[in-house]
């Protein structure tokens, strides 16, 4: 019997820690996201401060990594998606000089949201400790780090676009009617 009782306290804990566990907004505890400047294709320059007030999600990505290259469609999707509710994609390169990210673009298509470049310095995969690739984050309307996905699974654009929609459309406040 006390078994029984186990295995429901069990369930009925489960069924209520569950759906906040799937990229559920932290409290004060999650991380404060590194802040960057990177320059994208166009010689321009993101900052990601100056994006408070809005979901970022970023997307780390090379033209070397075949997992990289198969979530870009996925990606591309994600991103037309949610931008109408103010979602900022950033697709960060490492590594890959600008013309190889044109070729790049050029044989795979747009990614539909802006490319930045890191090209040789690895400063910005370093703070955000990025070991794998491909490697998502999501990143709050308060600047902190919500959710971390890397390596490219099954799941990872999933999870991404579960976090997305419980935190944007009617009632959020970045809301385009």
């Amino acid at each position: 019997m006390k078994i029984m009782q186990r295995c429901f306290a069990a369930i009925a804990l489960l069924s209520v820690v569950l759906p906040f566990s799937l990229a559920a907004p932290t409290s004060g505890a999650a991380p404060l996201a590194p802040d960057f400047t990177l320059r994208n294709l166009n010689g321009g320059s993101v900052q990601l401060s100056k994006l408070r007030g809005h979901i970022v999600v970023l997307d780390f990505w090379g033209s070397w990594c075949p997992p990289c290259v198969a979530q870009v469609p996925s990606m591309r999707r994600l991103t037309e998606k949610y931008k109408r509710d103010g979602v900022i994609v950033l697709n960060i390169n490492v590594l890959d000089e600008p013309a190889v990210v044109r070729k790049f673009i050029a044989d795979h298509g747009q990614f539909g949201s802006e490319v930045l470049l890191t090209a040789s310095d690895e400063t910005v995969v370093k703070a955000f400790g990025i070991e794998q690739f491909p490697s998502a984050l999501i990143v709050d309307r308060r600047g902190r780090v919500v959710t971390r996905l890397s390596g490219g699974g099954a799941d990872d654009i999933p999870r991404i676009d579960t976090y997305l929609s419980r935190h944007t459309g009617p009632g959020t406040s970045l809301h385009k009617g």
